[in-house]
């Protein structure tokens, strides 16, 4: 459960971050594949090439809108999984994605999840 309580005034000025790590021996290293480190939230979902991978999130869970602003509220996320079926070069292995949503500099919430690329 995730849940965000700004103001579509506020949601203009949040930024989120969307860090996907590899699994390595020692731990998980970060991927340079996606590194999305404090982006403004609205500006990053609205693009027209992240549109595919938003919209297949959002299948997914109990949003009910697809673009800024969103009713602040507490949303789910249910079976989620990556959709690989259109992606950059993901090589197979073990991956890690971490999604931080930041307001004023503070995390105010995030979610993870654990997947497996095989081709």
């Amino acid at each position: 459960m995730v849940t965000l309580n700004l103001s579509p005034e506020k949601q203009s000025q949040a930024e989120i971050s969307v860090i996907l790590s590899q699994r390595k021996s020692n731990g998980y290293q970060e991927s340079s594949l996606v590194q999305f480190k404090k982006v403004n939230y609205c500006n990053f979902i609205d693009q027209t090439w992240v549109r595919h991978s938003v919209e297949h999130f959002y299948s997914h869970t109990n949003f009910s809108e697809t673009k800024c602003p969103f009713t602040p509220g507490t949303y789910f996320i249910k079976d989620f999984y990556p959709d690989l079926s259109n992606p950059p070069v993901i090589p197979n292995g073990q991956y890690r994605m971490d999604i931080h949503f930041i307001y004023d500099n503070v995390i105010i919430n995030g979610a993870q999840a654990v997947f497996i690329v095989e081709f």
